[in-house]
């Protein structure tokens, strides 16, 4: 089993749909955190993903770039409604939650 530094989660919420992400997000952290040493280097963030392409966080006390924090031994959860149809995730697809990642949120790589 994989041992990580910390685990950021993001809950990627549309609305409509809230409670669903936000409960199995919680829960999953909740999972995660009972398996670890320090639990307090994890983290988890709710963000609504609009059609516009603009992305908005919940919560006035998450970090401009909370994902800077990720090392080589970090694990990113994206929790969110999925369509493997069309390939996406609260309703965006790769090529807009890729730079959402890497340009607003701070990711190092994809």
């Amino acid at each position: 089993m994989a041992t990580y530094d910390r685990t950021i989660m993001l809950a990627l919420r549309v609305s409509g749909r809230d409670d669903d992400i936000t409960e199995a997000a919680h829960d999953i952290m909740e999972k995660i955190n009972k398996k670890v040493a320090n639990p307090q280097n994890n983290h988890l963030y709710y963000y609504g993903l609009h059609p516009d392409g603009t992305a908005r966080t919940a919560k006035a006390s998450t970090p401009a770039k909370p994902l800077a924090v990720l090392t080589d031994l970090s694990r990113l959860c994206l929790v969110g409604h999925g369509d493997w149809q069309t390939q996406t995730i609260a309703g965006w697809r790769a090529n807009q939650i890729a730079p959402w990642l890497l340009n607003d949120l701070g990711l190092c790589h994809v």
